[in-house]
């Protein structure tokens, strides 16, 4: 697990891309929660926390699933809840709006097809 450790922290450090911190803050806050380093845990989790109630992240699902457990075991089941509930419907969203775009698609070629077919019955 210290490997782990070492590894996010260097990840973390090493990245400008904003969604890219975030994930590896919440992989090392979750590494360090498991290897018994509470206290440094708690202040990178709260760092995450604060960033996924702002910003929009596209990772969204994963960091609740975390944030999920961790409040899980530290015995706060309504803010676990709220999490969970949260990846929940982050995650339905995001399969809706993959049907929806895949709908779109048929829609869009059936359109095509059928204006291609009116257009080769008028030409012939």
């Amino acid at each position: 697990m210290i490997n782990a450790i070492k590894y996010y922290k260097d990840a973390y450090n090493s990245t400008t891309i904003p969604n890219e911190k975030i994930i590896q803050l919440y992989m090392l806050a979750i590494s360090e929660y498991y290897n018994n380093q509470i206290d440094t845990s708690k202040v990178h989790f709260n760092q995450v926390i604060k960033y996924y109630e702002k910003y929009f992240i596209k990772d969204r699902y994963n960091i609740a699933w975390v944030l999920y457990q961790y409040f899980q075991s530290e015995g706060n089941t309504i803010k676990a809840r709220e999490y969970l509930t949260d990846a929940y419907i982050t995650q339905m969203q995001t399969y809706v709006r993959s049907i929806l775009k895949v709908s779109r698609l048929r829609n869009y070629k059936m359109t095509e097809l059928i204006s291609q077919t009116k257009t080769l019955r008028v030409s012939e």
